[in-house]
């Protein structure tokens, strides 16, 4: 049986105000009971003189509306109404609980992008006119490369004094001033362990 709870709710509560929020009796009236037997089964009815206001009798609708058939349906919606809050609730309260745990991993999360940007993997590498294998860390591929430089040679000629002179057209002081920064340039490299060579 399904029953629109909200007009099923709405009859009920209108129906009740009309009957009246007063003390109800018991013991004043007329009530009559009749017998009657159906299908073997004895059925009683129990009727009762309800005040009449005007023409209408507020009490008495009421009394039909708060009929079983009604009553179980209120029930009956009530019951669905409370079982979906239930969900709702678990609902809720699972929300929550994710929303603490993201609050808890955030952390973790922003210390995890801090360290993979300074230790990222790399797919490819083409710096050397190759691709390296797939998944070589950063760090690797740049000790590789760091490798690469330092095993070049730089050619820097040794010069005499007349070859400068003759090749750049300066006088003798300019010229023996780059031999000698030449010379301090080449012996400096050879110290921090560079290659030098010479044409």
């Amino acid at each position: 049986m399904t029953t629109d709870i909200t007009e099923l709710a709405q009859s009920l509560k209108t129906a009740a105000e009309k009957a009246g929020i007063e003390q109800w009796v018991n013991n004043h009236g007329e009530v009559n009971t009749a017998d009657y037997e159906v299908d073997g089964g004895v059925y009683i009815d129990h009727i009762c003189n309800c005040e009449i206001v005007g023409t209408e009798s507020p009490r008495a609708e009421f009394i039909a509306l708060a009929n079983p058939d009604n009553i179980l349906a209120l029930v009956e919606a009530l019951e669905k109404a409370q079982a979906k809050n239930a969900l709702v609730a678990g609902g809720i309260e699972a929300a929550t609980k994710l929303h603490e745990r993201i609050a808890e991993l955030e952390s973790f999360r922003t210390a995890y992008m801090e360290w993979s940007d300074k230790t990222d993997w790399v797919n490819t590498d083409r710096r050397f006119g190759v691709v390296k294998p797939l998944g070589k860390h950063r760090a690797d591929v740049l000790k590789t490369y760091i490798d690469h430089l330092e095993s070049r040679a730089v050619k820097l000629p040794k010069r005499t004094v007349g070859e400068v002179m003759h090749m750049s057209g300066f006088s003798r002081d300019y010229a023996e001033g780059w031999c000698s920064g030449n010379d301090n340039a080449i012996h400096e490299m050879r110290a921090a362990g560079i290659k030098v060579e010479g044409e």
